[in-house]
């Protein structure tokens, strides 16, 4: 009988001993999953940071500014041509530190006659620590004229606005109006010319230099797409000739020779078109006539 009661006992000891031990294993475990909480916690205040309870009753304050970028990128551009892709985006910014912003972007492209030309919408979403977000609609304009731009951020698309509206007026060119760039020499002294020229995709022609040991116009460019150049060569500046004759330029395009086209002459300018790739930064047009 005594030999029972203390088999007994034994057994309810260690049944007693191996329940704290699963109990502590579980408190362990448990520590463990609430360090982890803790931790995702910590991390999401960072990138969210205090979001109050009430916060979809809270009012929103938003800033909306809208423009004209490059087809593919966001920086803005100051002359609009026919025939070119662009976008218009809506650059809309925080004012105060509100906890997350769902809201509706509209933007509108419309031309004199008040029809609209382009336009779009789509759901945005800003988290707290985010100072502002963009969206855009894609836009070639084909005609010359003066256009309005608009952008709108609503709650809803009933329209309730969350920021006060962007207008502005934008005045598109044709294609074919010029632009014009003063020619230095090397050592940034002006040479007396000035080169007209065009050029498409709103690529651009940064500066202009005669270089006289390569008897050579460098033209460096930003190119953000690929395009034509068409540039107006007064005689006077480089004129390469053979016997009396016109004779025919020679085009580098970073450093690789590249074809062009004469389109018109005069008794004081050569017209050239001038394909160029995507990426280029420099155009050389060389005479083999010394430069002035």
């Amino acid at each position: 009988m005594i030999v029972i009661v203390a088999l007994g006992f034994s057994f309810m000891v260690f049944f007693i001993y191996y329940q704290n031990l699963s109990f502590q294993q579980e408190l362990n475990l448990n520590k463990e999953n609430l360090t982890r909480l803790n931790s995702t916690l910590s991390n999401y205040k960072n990138l969210f940071g205090e979001i109050q309870d009430n916060y979809t009753s809270i009012p929103f304050s938003l800033k909306l500014k809208v423009y004209v970028a490059q087809a593919l990128g966001t920086d803005p551009v100051q002359i609009v041509r026919v025939n070119q892709p662009y976008q218009v985006v809506a650059q809309v910014t925080r004012i105060v530190n509100d906890p997350i912003i769902y809201y509706y972007c509209i933007i509108d492209v419309k031309n004199e006659k008040g029809e609209e030309v382009a336009g779009g919408w789509g759901h945005q979403t800003m988290i707290p620590k985010q100072p502002s977000s963009q969206c855009g609609v894609h836009w070639t304009p084909k005609i010359s004229g003066n256009y309005t731009i608009s952008a709108f951020a609503w709650q809803d698309m009933v329209g309730t606005p969350r920021a006060d509206a962007s207008v502005e007026n934008v005045q598109v060119v044709s294609s074919l109006d010029n632009e014009k760039i003063a020619v230095m020499y090397t050592d940034g002294t002006y040479t007396g010319f000035s080169v007209n020229y065009t050029i498409t995709g709103n690529n651009k022609i940064v500066n202009a230099n005669v270089n006289v040991n390569t008897k050579s116009l460098v033209l460096s460019l930003e190119t953000i797409i690929v395009g034509t150049l068409s540039v107006d060569l007064p005689r006077g500046l480089i004129d390469p000739k053979i016997n009396g004759q016109d004779s025919q330029f020679i085009i580098m395009e970073d450093g690789k020779e590249s074809q062009y086209t004469q389109i018109k002459t005069t008794d004081t300018d050569r017209i050239l078109t001038i394909p160029f790739k995507y990426g280029i930064s420099k155009l050389e047009i060389i005479s083999p006539e010394p430069i002035p």
